[in-house]
Order: structure tokens, then C-alpha cells, then sequence
């Protein structure tokens, strides 16, 4: 495998990246800017609640969305999902103010009622536009995508900053984070409105999108409950001290998670628009530039991580290095794409029966293992399972539709790159 660094990446990687960057950047900028830390961690915890309410059925549906655009007339599925998502928004909303006045005076002490009230208009407003991303994506407008990325990267920064600074405080960084929020729904609503749909709406139809759409969404959830679940394990036996330790390593490289998740939505895109065999092959080539593009990076960083940890944090944290290094042996499971075909195809259901076999296989996995190698244990736990997960939807592939791993998985940059992860861990674990 030859190491070089790719450029060829699509916008919508770079939307995601560049979107992931703007957020960053807000946290950096509160900090150098003299933030208290108490506005800095209710601002947070506000995206993190938002970000927890909403992850699994924004996800699910627009997922869904892109894998029905060429069975349907576009326009169709398009309004169809806004709907879903306003519907789903206003009730989401609506529950979120009634856990605030219930719980305002314990989890939501330091979070005053109007401060709570611009984060729904926030929240709102930001779900609603996610479909814009995804309309861009599946018209193949890949020119606009980027020039939309670019804007939405340059307008949240602007808008925090304006807010932060001439508004005042959290409230204001809310204000010009809603702001531009807004403006980018009613660039939704106006691709809404110039949606020509003669296709009348049929109660099967509805069915459909509703059962295909929620399938994904709890694929997508029970993904993610291995996670809390192992933060738990860490907490409950090891300690607070041990759980900082475990929390400030024990994360993918967003980077590799950013690329590799937009890269499986561009994939379902690929099935829908292509035929089966160049769909695999695209699938082939845009696998091996991005195996390319990350393992070069992810060595670097892995060799450099016993120093760059305790250089960011302190000495107390040297063991975090190590677990981040083992996080990085995600990407044997991260380059392999079956869940994409598997969507794209329409076979969603064997993609809710790998996800509940993944959840039950992780929780067992890092309970014993944490018996036998401590917190490291829990961490295989996690990788093993997931990379089951992989293999069971690769199994039910092959089952269903006669479809090869090797037909759209690139073999040779595949095991060359997860080889070179591998002995890269053992030499900066002996260095």
C-alpha cells in the first residue's frame, strides 16, 4: 500500500468535517476568551442533551431518506421526511420543556428559563435543517454541498462569536447560534416549497417509512448504549479518578469517525443511483482512498500519543495514550461498509438483529474481559463486538444476495493498513 496523504474527498465529508471543526473551535474560543467555566459547561451540557434526545431517529430517517430517493419521485421523499422530522421535532420539544419545568430545580440548576428556552428555538431549528445536507447529497449536487459546508462553517462561528460577544454571555452565544439555525430551515422550507410532488401519499407508504425509518434509528441506538454502558463498568469499579483517566482516551478519533459515517451515507447513495456491480466497485475505491487517508494519520498520532497527552492535560493522564491507541484498532471494523448495502438495499431488519446481538455480545464481552485485563478488557470488549456486528451483516449479505466481502471491500489496502495500526500500537507500546 502506497502511504500518501488523499485529497480526493466528497463534500459531504468535508461538510461533516468542517461542521464537527466550527464546534471545536466555539469551545476553544470560550476558553481563550475568558468564559467562565460554568457557562462553558452549561453550554456543553445543553448539546449534549440535544445531541442525546435526538442522535438515533434524526439519524434513522434521514438514513432511511437517502436510501428511497430514486424509488419515488425525490420530491415525494423529501416532503414526506421534513414532515416526519417537524412532527418529531415539535414532540421532542415539547417533551424536553416538560423534563425542564419537572427537573428545573436539580438537573437544571444552573440553567435559567430563558437560557432553556433559546436552546429549544437552537435545537429545533438545527434538527430541521439536517435534511439540507442530505438533499444536497442525494441530488448529487456536490458543488453546492461544498459552498453550503463552507457557509454553514463560516455563518456558526460568526453567529457564536456575535452573540458571545455583543449580546453577552451564553444567552447571546444561543441567540446567534438560533439565528443561523433559522436561516438554514427556512433554506429547507424553500427546497420544500419548490418540491413539484404529484405522487399522492399512500397509508402503506406512511407504514413503510415510519417502520424502515425506526428500524435504523434503534440500529443506531443500541450502537451506542455499549458505550454508556462501559462508562458505568469504569465508574463503578475503578473510581472517579480512573474514569477521567479512561474518559479522556478511551475515544475514537473523530477524524476517522467523521470520514468513515459520511462515507457510509455516500455509499447508500451509490446503491440506490448505480448498478449492484459499479456500485461495488466504487465502493472498492472510495474504501481504499480512505484507508489511505486515515492510516498515515493515525500512526503519527498513535506514536506521538504517550507525548501529547500529558503535554494537553498532565502526567496523571499517560495511561489515556494507551487507551486511545487501542481505540484506533477500530478501524477493523470502521473500513468494512456491508450496513450500507444493506440499507441501500432495503434489508433493514438484518441490520436491527446485528445491532441487538452487538449490545448483548458488548456488555457480556466487557464484563468479563474487565475481570481479566481491567479497564483495557472493557476496551477489547467494545472492539470485538463491534467488529461482530460487522461480520454478522457481511454474513447476512452473502446469505441473501450471493454479495462477496471481497467484491466491495479492498483486500490488500485493508490488511496492509490495519497490519500497519497493529505494529504501530506494539512500537509505541515498547518505546
Amino acid at each position: 500500500m502506497k502511504i500518501q496523504i488523499q485529497t480526493n474527498i466528497n463534500p459531504f465529508q468535508i461538510f461533516q468535517v468542517l461542521r464537527f471543526a466550527a464546534f471545536l473551535l466555539i469551545s476553544i474560543l470560550l476558553a481563550k476568551a475568558g468564559a467562565s467555566t460554568g457557562l462553558i459547561g452549561s453550554y456543553e451540557y445543553l448539546l449534549m442533551i440535544g445531541g442525546a434526545v435526538s442522535f438515533s431517529w434524526l439519524g434513522g430517517f434521514l438514513t432511511f431518506y437517502i436510501s428511497k430517493t430514486e424509488i419515488k419521485s425525490h420530491a415525494f421523499w423529501y416532503k414526506k421526511t421534513f414532515n416526519f422530522l417537524f412532527i418529531a421535532n415539535v414532540i421532542v420539544a415539547v417533551a424536553m420543556v416538560l423534563v425542564y419545568m419537572f427537573f428545573k430545580n436539580s438537573f437544571f440548576a444552573n440553567v435559567s428559563t430563558t437560557t432553556f428556552s433559546l436552546f429549544i428555538v437552537y435545537h429545533f431549528a438545527n434538527n430541521q435543517s439536517y435534511i439540507n445536507e442530505h438533499y444536497l447529497l442525494s441530488t448529487d449536487n456536490q458543488k453546492h454541498l461544498l459552498h453550503y459546508g463552507l457557509l454553514n462553517f463560516f455563518l456558526i462561528l460568526v453567529g457564536a462569536g456575535f452573540g458571545f460577544y455583543y449580546i453577552s454571555g451564553l444567552n447571546g452565544l444561543l441567540i446567534g447560534l438560533a439565528f443561523v439555525s433559522i436561516i438554514k430551515m427556512i433554506y429547507s422550507i424553500i427546497i420544500y416549497v419548490q418540491q413539484n410532488d404529484s405522487i399522492q401519499i399512500q397509508k402503506a407508504e406512511v407504514l413503510s417509512f415510519l417502520t424502515q425509518g425506526l428500524i435504523i434509528s434503534l440500529s443506531i441506538l443500541l450502537g451506542s448504549m455499549g458505550d454508556y454502558i462501559d462508562e458505568f463498568l469504569v465508574n463503578f469499579f475503578y473510581g472517579n479518578e480512573t474514569y477521567a483517566v479512561y474518559k479522556i482516551g478511551a475515544r475514537e478519533f473523530p477524524l476517522l469517525q467523521l470520514l468513515t459515517n459520511s462515507l457510509a451515507t455516500i455509499l447508500i447513495v451509490t446503491v440506490t443511483k448505480e448498478s449492484l456491480p459499479d456500485a461495488m466497485k466504487i465502493f472498492k475505491d472510495k474504501t481504499a482512498k480512505l484507508i489511505r487517508t486515515i492510516v498515515p494519520i493515525l500512526c503519527i498520532l498513535i506514536l506521538g500519543s504517550k507525548y501529547l497527552f500529558p503535554f494537553f492535560y498532565n502526567q496523571h493522564f499517560n495511561e489515556s495514550a494507551m487507551y486511545f491507541n487501542l481505540y484506533t484498532l477500530l478501524v477493523f471494523s470502521r473500513f468494512l461498509f456491508p450496513q450500507s448495502i444493506i440499507i441501500g438495499l432495503g434489508m433493514n431488519k438484518f441490520l436491527m438483529i446485528a445491532s441487538v446481538i452487538e449490545c448483548f455480545t458488548h456488555v457480556a464481552l466487557s464484563f468479563i474481559l474487565m475481570k481479566i485485563f481491567g479497564v483495557k478488557g472493557i476496551i477489547v470488549g467494545f472492539l470485538v463486538s463491534y467488529f461482530i456486528d460487522k461480520i454478522l451483516l457481511m454474513f447476512f449479505l452473502y446469505q441473501q444476495k450471493k454479495i462477496s466481502p471481497f467484491e466491495y471491500t479492498p483486500v490488500k489496502d485493508y490488511l496492509i493498513g490495519s497490519l500497519m495500526i497493529v505494529v504501530t500500537i506494539c512500537l509505541a507500546t515498547v518505546l
